[in-house]
């Protein structure tokens, strides 16, 4: 379940007919190899500008076809690719990796179904953290600690992180991505909460709207709107 975490530094996975290979930095030493997917882990150093492309030479031979995911890769890389494999034709595969991971295995469902529990988990760990004066970060970590304690249990031994929790009170709603602020919940906020366990990278959510103590008529009205149409 290694999830690489970059600082400025590049990671590669590299998936030939022959073998599956991962790319790391030597800043993570041995956990990508212990943690990782596939034959074997590379590991470049720092000592000397751009040995990631060396690392990627190393692995890919400089004649043919590479697919690579675009979308996921700057210009300036995509030219320093260019230079390490001159004979290589690169093309852009991040339409087709896409449509394969909407489809998913009974394993990756299984898994999802688990992130969903957790997220209620999560959910519920709001609710019970709401009261009138209670910081949005307050509930936030509320939830997000419930979850967190909640994948070690279902998931022993594995890597904790990237699990967390936006809850937005009042004004602060009016945004999707609004981060978490020192807000205080007041009586007649709507409030929104989104509990995500990213459990191996797998991206799980639960969203919901809430109101604290009552909701107003004008937001009733919406409300029940938005129910009917549904």
């Amino acid at each position: 379940d290694f999830i690489y975490c970059s600082f400025g530094r590049f990671y590669g996975l590299v998936v030939s007919p022959e073998k599956v290979v991962t790319i790391s930095a030597n800043i993570d030493a041995g956990q990508p190899w212990r943690r990782t997917v596939g034959d074997y882990n590379v590991v470049y150093t720092d000592w000397q500008r751009d040995n990631y492309f060396k690392a990627v030479a190393q692995e890919i031979p400089n004649r043919g076809r590479v697919g690579i995911e675009f979308d996921h890769l700057p210009l300036e890389r995509l030219n320093k690719l260019k230079t390490v494999l001159p004979n290589v034709q690169f093309v852009d595969i991040s339409a087709a990796c896409m449509k394969l991971r909407m489809i998913k295995s009974a394993e990756e469902i299984a898994h999802i179904t688990q992130g969903a529990a957790v997220c209620d988990i999560g959910g519920f760990a709001v609710t019970a953290a709401i009261r009138e004066g209670v910081p949005e970060h307050e509930v936030a970590l509320a939830s997000t600690q419930a979850m967190v304690r909640e994948i070690a249990k279902r998931f022993p031994n594995s890597e904790l992180m990237d699990t967390w929790t936006w809850f937005q009170s009042g004004i602060n709603t009016d945004g999707a991505h609004n981060p978490v602020t020192t807000r205080q919940v007041q009586k007649g906020d709507i409030l929104s909460l989104n509990c995500f366990s990213m459990i191996a990278g797998y991206y799980t959510a639960l969203e919901r709207t809430q109101f604290f103590d009552h909701c107003d008529d004008a937001s009733l009205r919406i409300w029940e709107a938005n129910v009917k149409v549904h």
